[in-house]
Order: structure tokens, then C-alpha cells, then sequence
């Protein structure tokens, strides 16, 4: 599992192109910014945890979407 964004290493294989990316970096950047002052959801420890619960390889589809 990677230390840093508590990601494991099947999905960190997967993911770690985009999580290199300035892209990726800028968001994380601006999101730490706005904890500072804010209350942000989910906490920090938990950004990743769906990842944690669910092994890449039990994955068939994945569904995204914003409430």
C-alpha cells in the first residue's frame, strides 16, 4: 500500500499515471488550501478508502458521479 495516499498497490498501478500529473498535484494542492479553513468531506485519512475496500480485481464497472 502506498504510505502516502494510503492507496493500494493494485490500484496505485492503475491510477499512478493520472497521480503524477500537475493535474492531479493542482487539485490536491488547492483542496489541503481549502482545509486549512474549512471543514472538507471525506477527511483526509478516508479520500481513498473505497479503494481499500473494494480490490481492483473484483471491479467489473465503475460508476462515476458527482452528487
Amino acid at each position: 500500500m502506498t504510505k502516502l495516499l494510503n492507496i493500494p498497490d493494485d490500484w496505485y498501478a492503475k491510477l499512478e499515471p493520472f497521480l503524477k500529473t500537475q493535474q492531479f498535484l493542482d487539485i490536491g494542492q488547492t483542496i489541503a488550501l481549502k482545509r486549512q479553513r474549512l471543514d472538507i468531506f471525506p477527511l483526509r485519512e478516508e479520500v481513498f478508502r473505497a479503494f481499500q475496500k473494494t480490490p481492483l480485481n473484483e471491479v467489473k464497472v465503475v460508476i462515476l458521479g458527482q452528487d
